[in-house]
């Protein structure tokens, strides 16, 4: 793990405007157990990211998992949303995507 955070600070550091890698780079953090650096990294995913209900996903857990269980609740809600939107407006869902909407169902069911 500590040498995937090199591999992934290194690429940010290379390629700041990639967001998809700051999403990497918050789920390898809350992965890790760095709730500070998680939430700060996904935060800025879902800033230039906020129609990936990837991203919501792992911002949501990463909030639950902090002790913020209403903006878990909201990123959670929004995953699921886009990936409504997404089947309604007939575009192809990954199977990542589809197995994280299928995550933030089961986590707001516990919630």
């Amino acid at each position: 793990m500590a040498e995937a955070r090199t591999w992934i600070d290194h690429a940010i550091e290379q390629h700041p405007a990639e967001h998809a890698l700051y999403d990497t780079a918050g789920w390898l953090a809350f992965l890790q157990g760095d709730l500070d650096r998680a939430c700060r990294e996904l935060h800025r995913a879902v800033k230039v990211l906020p129609q990936s209900p990837d991203v919501h996903v792992h911002l949501g857990l990463a909030w639950r998992q902090a002790g913020q269980p209403a903006l878990a609740h909201w990123h959670l809600e929004q995953a699921i949303e886009l990936g409504q939107s997404m089947v309604q407006t007939g575009l192809p869902i990954p199977n990542e995507t589809q197995q994280a909407i299928q995550l933030a169902q089961e986590e707001l069911a516990k919630m």
